[in-house]
């Protein structure tokens, strides 16, 4: 999932530059504002295929999202970190269990990544405002560390776009089992986080991933 946003989404370069970890700021159009408010929307993406994932014993998740680890969903974990976040106001679910405490609105997973993608923003009812959106498979992720790349993307007001990563090197001392899909840039090699936030306007319903891509982020 996270290879897929990088690249539909961030229209990734060879030779773009980046920092050694954190929130990664993309100027792909004119310069813009920065995060006004100090809280700011959040979107949970907890749709996509389940792939060659194991499941437990007596699991029949159909989706990525709802996957067991431990007993629990993939997704539900990772909204834990929504829960505990203190700068997100308002967590809008794609995919994943309408039931689930913590979600404000919820919305079905659509066919494609880029459809999902489309559906959450919408469903923030925002048309300026900067969005958080998030991949479903981070069931790890502290309320905390999303406060901090928050703080981070406003202290980077010239992108019209912050998208997290990690260096390698950083990913591979602490998790070295664990497999990722890598970008070479000049000053490094980086995976992405699954952690984003666009400050364009919401994207367009659009007949194809590919159009509606274009529409969110010219």
């Amino acid at each position: 999932m996270r290879q897929r946003i990088h690249r539909q989404l961030l229209g990734w370069k060879p030779g773009a530059g980046a920092g050694g970890g954190g929130a990664l700021g993309l100027s792909l159009r004119s310069r813009r504002d920065h995060l006004r408010e100090p809280f700011v929307k959040a979107v949970l993406l907890a749709g996509g295929p389940v792939g060659k994932l194991p499941l437990e014993a007596g699991d029949t998740a159909d989706s990525k999202g709802l996957v067991r680890v431990g007993g629990q969903p993939l997704a539900w974990r990772t909204l834990q970190g929504f829960r505990e976040a203190r700068l997100l106001t308002r967590t809008v679910l794609v995919g994943g269990d309408c039931n689930w405490e913590g979600v404000d609105r919820w919305v079905p997973a659509q066919a494609t990544l880029m459809g999902s993608f489309e559906a959450g923003v919408n469903a923030c009812e925002e048309s300026s405002e900067p969005v958080l959106v998030c991949c479903g498979d981070l069931p790890f992720l502290p309320g905390a560390a999303l406060d901090d790349f928050v703080a981070r993307c406003r202290q980077r007001p010239e992108a019209s776009l912050w998208y997290g990563y990690l260096r390698q090197q950083n990913s591979q001392r602490k998790y070295p089992r664990l497999p990722h899909t890598w970008a070479r840039l000049q000053d490094g090699t980086y995976c992405g986080s699954g952690v984003m936030v666009p400050t364009s306007a919401k994207p367009k319903p659009s007949p194809s991933s590919a159009s509606g891509t274009s529409a969110f982020l010219s």
